[in-house]
């Protein structure tokens, strides 16, 4: 899509519909004040929202967020840190974690 960038990794989040959303709207209903909902979504450092939408038992989200999650990895290690860090490690990073990501090879994945 637009706005990404050759080389970089990304995470995309999908969130699309709410179920059963019945105690939020109980409580709107005590207020007799209408309420939107909206939905934050953390993945490590990154932060993202959808848009605000109308309350309802099973409200439409349709909303894509998209996370950059840095350079693409090149290597078993690079990958391991992502996995275990969220994001892609700058080649500092990589050689600081040292012990921690000696069990890379590991068919073990340890989040």
């Amino acid at each position: 899509g637009a706005g990404l960038l050759a080389g970089r990794l990304y995470l995309q989040v999908g969130v699309v519909q709410g179920r059963a959303f019945l105690g939020e709207l109980a409580d709107g209903r005590e207020s007799d004040l209408l309420h939107d909902f909206q939905v934050h979504v953390a993945y490590a450092s990154h932060r993202g929202a959808t848009r605000s939408v109308p309350a309802a038992v099973e409200p439409r989200f349709d909303a894509r967020l998209v996370f950059d999650l840095g350079a693409l990895p090149t290597s078993p290690e690079a990958w391991a840190y992502l996995l275990r860090h969220g994001n892609a490690p700058e080649p500092e990073e990589l050689l600081d974690a040292g012990a921690e990501d000696a069990d890379a090879a590991s068919p073990l994945l340890h989040l």
